[in-house]
């Protein structure tokens, strides 16, 4: 195998764990808005329900490191995501729990997040490319 394949395979693997880092930041945007207008809604989500949302089963193999990786990356990365254990039903989960800061919030805490949208989307126009198969 050429040094090129593998760097496909890796940069592959990067492009969809961004992908996933976006959904997932989707999915915990949406049950943040949600929450505002349902009280009765907890402000967090177990991680493993996130993954059931967004990979099928036939997938979970497959896909579990990208996966772990996604998670690894809003951990190191993202400020508007917090991770922490909850006690769910008699067990301990980790969850997610968006913490988006107000503007009268820590400057600290902002700059991250904008600084990783505008990676994001440097990353979006890098990988608009077509890539041959």
């Amino acid at each position: 195998g050429s040094p090129e394949f593998r760097w496909t395979k890796e940069e592959e693997e990067t492009r969809q764990m961004y992908d996933m880092v976006v959904k997932i930041i989707d999915v915990l945007r949406s049950h943040n808005e949600a929450c505002q207008e349902n009280k009765d809604l907890q402000p967090y989500m177990p991680i493993p329900h996130v993954r059931d949302s967004l990979i099928q089963p036939h997938d979970r193999k497959k896909m579990k490191k990208v996966w772990d990786r996604a998670v690894d990356f809003l951990a190191a990365n993202e400020s508007r995501v917090r991770t922490e254990t909850r006690r769910i039903g008699g067990a301990d989960f980790l969850v997610w729990r968006w913490i988006q800061p107000s503007a009268s919030c820590d400057k600290i805490l902002v700059i991250p997040s904008k600084v990783w949208q505008g990676q994001a989307f440097h990353l979006d126009r890098r990988l608009e490319r077509p890539h041959r198969d």
